[in-house]
């Protein structure tokens, strides 16, 4: 049954040890106990549900500690969280408007999946044995593995190919990691989704925004960078010249790379203008839609969408 929203803490207690006594919590999955329930309830199960009922931090996925979540999204807790709810529930519009129902998928793959964030939330459409996260961080994947999310998790290089077959999935989904590789990787990534999805399946795939270059001159004039933004600061110094190529159509890096195995060589900071997508995209699928919010209001990224 669909949850009314903003009812009282209270409230959405009942409602879930309502759901709960109607299943056997020890075999039946996150999608047949949640899978009814509305996007803003299954957020708050995530947060302050998980905090309030004792049952929950046995079902559901376990967070990391709070430095690896500041260190890797410059947030924690609910905060973290919300920025990966909102891109979990775009992309579920995105697939809908493209005529991919999840809960009828065999395969969905979170690449560049880190510890998990925005994987999580996928439970309640798709069985956990049909998802899968790639990430090149070892220490990302084990923590995966260890947070009781029942997925299939692997280690990835850089750059393809994976070990997966041909028309495997029927959802790709990438946020926030075309917005840092190379060119070079990009293209080959592109290649390899190509070669992955089923015909007929979808690639979503975000990356920075024309204003992020203007965003990247402002943090150069802080004195108080955090962490997560250096490799911004350090990106797009030319800020006219940058915007220029934007414009222009052009692929736009600055190789700052990440710390770790996230090498100069493919990582950095990225804009991608729709002009390239348009491009280049198209090499590689048969339909490709850009999709923008010039404020960004409602999600900070462009959104690339491509069908096979």
């Amino acid at each position: 049954m669909e949850m009314i929203k903003k009812n009282t803490s209270k409230e959405k207690n009942e409602m879930l040890n309502e759901i709960l006594n109607s299943h056997s919590i020890s075999t039946v999955s996150l999608k047949k106990i949640f899978g009814d329930v509305s996007d803003d309830f299954w957020f708050w199960i995530f947060t302050d549900g998980f905090m309030e009922h004792p049952l929950l931090p046995r079902l559901l996925p376990a967070m990391p500690d709070e430095e690896i979540q500041c260190n890797f999204t410059g947030a924690s807790g609910k905060a973290t969280l919300m920025e990966a709810f909102s891109a979990y529930k775009l992309f579920k519009q995105v697939a809908r408007d493209h005529s991919i129902d999840l809960t009828c998928c065999d395969a969905v793959l979170d690449f560049g999946c880190g510890w998990g964030r925005v994987t999580r939330f996928f439970l309640k459409e798709v069985e956990a044995n049909c998802l899968y996260g790639i990430d090149c961080y070892k220490e990302m994947i084990t923590l995966c593995e260890q947070s009781n999310m029942r997925c299939h998790f692997e280690t990835i290089d850089p750059m393809p190919p994976t070990g997966f077959p041909n028309n495997m999935f029927d959802f790709v989904y990438c946020f926030s990691v075309f917005s840092h590789l190379s060119e070079e990787a990009h293209k080959k990534w592109l290649f390899e989704f190509q070669r992955i999805l089923k015909p007929g399946g979808l690639l979503i795939a975000t990356t920075r925004p024309r204003s992020f270059i203007n965003q990247c001159a402002n943090l150069r004039k802080r004195k108080d960078i955090e962490a997560f933004e250096l490799g911004g600061a350090a990106s797009f110094q030319n800020t006219e010249q940058s915007l220029l190529d934007y414009d222009y159509g052009k692929f736009c890096h600055d190789s700052t790379g990440g710390g770790g195995v996230l090498d100069k060589s493919f990582y950095g900071e990225t804009c991608i203008p729709q002009k390239y997508v348009d491009k280049h995209w198209t090499k590689h699928f048969s339909s490709v839609d850009f999709i923008y919010d010039e404020e960004h209001k409602s999600f900070n990224q462009n959104v690339i969408a491509a069908k096979k």
